[in-house]
């Protein structure tokens, strides 16, 4: 499966800086063929744009599956984000969320979080 940042004027997702962007599309497409991603979203400093430089980038990435389990999720995702980060320069920090969890946020061990992310954050 590859997995296409989504197209806004040429990728242009207002508050996204370049190189978030560029490491954003590089890891989903990385992740696509191991995970059915549904949709990401960028949250944090970096969807605000008070980011610093050395700031990761934080990515709720939602999986169109039943949940699964976690801490293998996040190492392999890990992983990948740490290959990226060599190639650009911006540390991903993905949070898998299942189908489940985004649709009943308080089925999530941080129902808190998920709120700020889908009232902050940026899909991509």
């Amino acid at each position: 499966m590859v997995v296409h940042v989504q197209n806004r004027a040429s990728n242009r997702v207002p508050g996204i800086d370049p190189a978030t962007r560029e490491s954003v599309r590089r890891f989903l497409e990385r992740i696509g063929a191991d995970f059915p991603v549904a949709k990401a979203i960028l949250y944090g400093s970096r969807a605000r744009g008070d980011h610093g430089q050395d700031s990761d980038a934080d990515l709720a990435v939602v999986l169109d599956a039943p949940q699964g389990r976690l801490h293998p999720t996040m190492r392999a995702m890990a992983g990948i984000a740490y290959d990226v980060f060599r190639e650009t320069g911006i540390l991903l920090s993905p949070l898998p969320v299942w189908r489940d969890q985004w649709a009943h946020p308080e089925r999530h061990a941080n129902p808190s979080l998920l709120d700020n992310i889908r009232r902050d954050g940026l899909e991509i």
